[in-house]
Order: structure tokens, then sequence, then C-alpha cells
């Protein structure tokens, strides 16, 4: 499966500044590129970075998929 692969590929953060957040958006990212995801998730993606989880559930409203 190409998104596994692509992501797979996306290392860690290691460097001490980078969080979970950054590297989920480096993904993303990896897979708009690739055509896997629609154009403009980054920029939601990248826009929720460094936000409580709340924050991110009000401001997606209707997208947000609660785990």
């Amino acid at each position: 499966m190409e998104a596994k692969r692509i992501i797979e590929g996306e290392p860690p953060p290691k460097n001490g500044k980078d969080r979970c957040q950054d590297w989920t958006l480096n993904c993303v990212v990896a897979l708009e590129v690739a055509e896997i995801l629609e154009p403009g998730c980054a920029e939601v993606v990248g826009d929720s970075v460094g936000r409580s989880a709340g924050d991110v559930r009000a401001r997606t409203g209707d997208r947000w998929v609660q785990g």
C-alpha cells in the first residue's frame, strides 16, 4: 500500500525540538504530494499543530473524528 510506504519513510522527530504533531504534518504533506490525500489537507493539519485536542475539535467541526 502506497500510503503505508510513504508514512514509514517519514523519520520520527529525534532532534528534541520537533513534536509528534510535526511528524504527522510531514506525513500529511507527503501523502498530499503523492495525491493520496486531497489538496488542502496539509493546510488544515498545519493549522492544528501546537493546539489542544479541544481546540482542534472546535476548529474542524464536522470533520473531527473522535477515536
